[in-house]
């Protein structure tokens, strides 16, 4: 699910415009493709155990296949939420 690298093409450079315009256009790929990164995550079931109710908010540890993280929830809508992708083999769940 992470998304690769984009290399930017130097071959045929012109000048100090063209490598301006070539390097937004490799900044932009980049971000359409966390955005879809982004947006497939979103539309996963996410597994999740409650951590702590406390004050009207609720922290949960979310996990799903390599990804794992917390939220913070007040009712339905989500203040904080931070994942990361478990890459390690030796730390992943079996």
């Amino acid at each position: 699910m992470a998304f690769p690298a984009v290399d930017t093409d130097l071959e045929g450079l012109l000048d100090l415009n063209d490598l301006t315009r070539r390097l937004e256009e490799t900044k932009s790929c980049e971000k359409r493709a966390r955005v879809d990164l982004i947006r497939e995550l979103s539309n996963l079931s996410w597994n999740y155990a409650v951590d702590t109710d406390r004050h009207g908010l609720r922290i949960l540890n979310i996990e799903q296949n390599t990804w794992i993280g917390q939220m913070v929830r007040e009712g339905s809508e989500t203040l904080y939420l931070s994942v990361f992708q478990n890459t390690i083999p030796e730390m992943k769940k079996s």
